[in-house]
């Protein structure tokens, strides 16, 4: 996942946000003038929350699917040579 970085940046300007004195209205989540450009890049969070949920979603058959097929692939007799020869098979596809 390469999207972890974006989203605790984003993190990172949003806690920034909420705790520099002067850049939120008083009581309010509501920017003041100086807090309006930083305030802007919450949309960099919902990005990246959204980025990592859906890698996170997509990848969740994916792996149980891979994991199924290496547990049947342990589970029948096949020769070492076959084993290499698959294995190079595969290095050589991806």
């Amino acid at each position: 996942m390469r999207y972890p970085p974006l989203t605790g940046f984003a993190g990172g300007l949003l806690g920034l946000y909420l705790t520099t004195p002067g850049l939120r209205k008083e009581g309010s989540l509501a920017p003041t003038e100086q807090g309006l450009p930083v305030a802007k890049d919450v949309w960099l969070l919902g990005i990246g929350v959204g980025l990592l949920t859906r890698g996170t979603v997509d990848r969740g058959g994916r792996r149980v699917t891979e994991a199924a097929e290496t547990l049947a692939k342990a589970d029948a007799p096949v020769a070492r040579a076959e084993r290499r020869a698959e294995r190079r098979t595969a290095r050589t596809a991806a």
